[in-house]
């Protein structure tokens, strides 16, 4: 989450606004951003798992939420999502890659990159 707040004058570039969540404790969402410092940004806890179940990321077996990222669009649909395992990071240049892709509100072609 660091990562998305050093990014977020690039979010705002496209009028996304960035709230993160997961099932941490609002205590734990405290510790952790003593360690790591302030955020810009909404960091909701998902302590009862309700919004990993409605979005699909939870492992219900494990009770353990897997690493999810939506764009919502002002209409409350969702135009991009991604699930990624607890193992692998987010790549947050993609994210404003397909940010920049819907504001172009045309297709795109494999690997498309703004710009070239």
């Amino acid at each position: 989450m660091p990562e998305f707040n050093r990014r977020l004058n690039d979010f705002e570039k496209f009028g996304a606004k960035v709230i993160g969540a997961n099932p941490d404790s609002v205590y734990t969402h405290k510790a952790w951003l003593e360690k790591i410092g302030q955020i810009d940004y909404p960091l909701i806890s998902d302590y009862t798992k309700s919004l990993s179940k409605v979005f699909g990321v939870l492992d219900e077996e494990t009770g353990i939420a897997n690493r999810g990222t939506f764009i919502i669009d002002p209409h409350q649909k969702i135009r991009y999502a991604s699930e990624n395992d607890l193992l692998v990071g987010r790549n947050i240049n993609e994210i404003l890659r397909v940010l920049a892709a819907l504001n172009r509100g045309k297709p795109c072609p494999v690997n498309w990159e703004e710009g070239k």
